[in-house]
């Protein structure tokens, strides 16, 4: 029996790699939407949410990551969508605001301005940009091995922070 294979050829810019319709960026973040549900921890969940977003917003314009993110929101959530996810999770939104979220490579830098930012008001999908600043901050320090399984508040962060990227995800593919 001949197997029909297509070969993708690593590229170093994975947004440059031939999509096939089972490698599109909304299959993957579909299964790993579903992968995250699945999950027992929260810093799992997080993660698997985290990467099926991850597919949703690389291809967005932007030098820095967190421009992309940022990008991605503001071209595909909705004003009305935003300010759903944003009311679905106001205890972890509560929470992800009620202490800065700090860089952990010890430059000093926070994510003071974002909570600043998202508690002066603006649009629904302004807020949401600046709650995925701090989401992000607390996905980088995850990636980067500066949070701990053992540590209540680094837990906590991953579980308030699960739910609202779930949400993006799912309103997005």
């Amino acid at each position: 029996m001949k197997l029909k294979a297509e070969c993708v050829i690593a590229s170093p810019d994975p947004r440059k790699q031939k999509m096939t319709p089972e490698r599109s960026p909304r299959m993957l973040a579909r299964e790993w939407l579903q992968r995250g549900k699945l999950a027992q921890s929260p810093i799992d969940a997080f993660t698997d949410f985290w990467r099926a977003f991850n597919n949703l917003y690389s291809a967005h314009p932007g030098v820095r990551e967190i421009e992309r993110v940022r990008a991605f929101l503001m071209a595909s959530v909705p004003s009305v969508a935003a300010a759903t996810i944003l009311s679905s999770h106001q205890e972890q939104i509560d929470y992800l605001l009620s202490q800065p979220v700090s860089d952990m490579r010890g430059n000093g830098r926070n994510t003071k301005t974002a909570v600043a930012a998202f508690r002066a008001g603006g649009g629904h999908q302004e807020k949401l940009c600046e709650l995925f600043t701090i989401i992000y901050q607390v996905r980088c320090n995850l990636q980067h091995g500066q949070k701990s399984p053992t540590v209540d508040r680094d837990l906590r962060l991953c579980e308030c922070s699960a739910p609202v990227v779930a949400e993006v995800v799912a309103c997005s593919v």
